[in-house]
């Protein structure tokens, strides 16, 4: 569990930054609410990728 800023929301995912420079996304089947732009988030980390440096979350 990582606590997270919601850096924008788009119409599928939300992107959010864990740390400076370090983003994901959280994909709008794996919310529990709708997240709200500048607002911190408490989620998982679901996946990560490292060949293609991505990162998924999922609602905490």
């Amino acid at each position: 569990m990582v606590d997270a800023t919601v850096t924008k929301v788009l119409p599928f995912d939300a992107l959010l930054e864990v740390a400076p420079g370090v983003h994901g996304l959280l994909p709008q089947s794996d919310r529990t609410a709708e997240p709200q732009s500048d607002s911190t988030i408490r989620v998982r980390i679901a996946e990560i990728d490292v060949e293609r440096q991505r990162m998924r979350f999922a609602a905490g």
